[in-house]
Parts: C-alpha cells; structure tokens; sequence
C-alpha cells in the first residue's frame, strides 16, 4: 500500500469520527444511552462503576507490556532469520547486491 493510500485511510477515519461526534451532538440522548451501554457492559463483568477508571488503567497497562513483549520476539526472529545464509529472501538480496555492483555505471 502506498502512503498514499493511507493518508486517505486516515482522511477517512476522520471524516467518519466528525460525522459521529456530530451526530452525537445533535442527539444529546443518545451520549447518555451511549454512557449507560458501556456502563452497564463493565457491570455486566462484575465491575462497579467505582472501579471502572482503574480497571480500564490495568488492562491498559497489561496490553503495552503484552505488545512489547511481541514486538521485541518479532524483532528478534526477523534479525535471526535476516542473519542466516540459507534464508532465499538473503541470497536474492546478496546476488542483487553483486549484480548492482558488477554492472557498468550510467
């Protein structure tokens, strides 16, 4: 995908949440009804609405170190695999490399 493409994407998603913040404006009822599905979603899994904020921070929390965590794997396994002479994807890249370098300049 081309930046681009997603400058657009996120043009996009802007447009969409003005739309909805405005609508939401225009509709004061529905903000409440909005408060109360949510509300009544976290009461649902045994959570007061006290306890909302520092729940919410928690599992925050949880979810950044989970991500890196997998980011840093990611990372590792990517430079293990670059690091290996059997890998294809490196033997096309060197040969390239060798062919660039052989040819005769412009």
């Amino acid at each position: 995908m081309t930046l681009s493409g997603y400058v657009g994407g996120i043009i996009g998603l802007a447009k969409d949440a003005f739309r909805f913040c405005f609508a939401l404006l225009k509709r004061p009822h529905y903000v409440v009804l909005l408060i109360l599905f949510i509300v009544g979603v976290f009461y649902l899994f045994g959570i007061t609405p006290r306890e909302i904020p520092q729940a919410v921070n928690q599992q925050w929390q949880t979810f950044i170190a989970n991500r890196k965590e997998v980011v840093s794997e990611e990372l590792q396994s990517l430079s293990q695999r670059l690091g290996d002479e059997n890998n294809p994807l490196v033997q096309t890249i060197s040969t390239f490399s060798v062919s660039l370098k052989e040819a005769p300049p412009c």
